[in-house]
């Protein structure tokens, strides 16, 4: 099986260096939440860095990583839906969260 979380962790590494500790997935409606970010360090749209586009309103479809009060994080701007990709496989679903996993961040919300 193809881990394509794998080459999504590199791109973010050469993007933004090491992980952030926490990574927030950020869903309908949640996308302004992403203002709470400061000291913003860049964003990268979801297939700059190998991710598949998100085809909700209201999803972003990009990662923005900066500080969270103390915390370095990185906000994943929506998410895709299992009803997006029916009969297919859930892989692009759940790559983001394995990506975050695999580039070192300890926590997903």
């Amino acid at each position: 099986m193809e881990r394509l979380e794998l080459p999504v962790a590199e791109a973010l590494r050469a993007r933004f260096g090491a992980a952030p500790t926490v990574a927030v997935v950020l869903g309908s409606g949640l996308g302004p939440a992403v203002e709470v970010l400061t000291e913003v360090e860049g964003e990268a749209d979801y297939p700059s860095v190998g991710l598949p586009p998100v085809g909700v309103k209201g999803h972003g479809g990009k990662v923005v990583v900066g500080r969270l009060g103390s915390v370095r994080a990185a906000f994943l701007c929506g998410r895709t839906h299992s009803y997006e990709i029916l009969g297919l496989d859930l892989e692009p679903m759940v790559r983001a969260v394995r990506s975050m996993a695999a580039w070192g961040v300890e926590v997903v919300v």
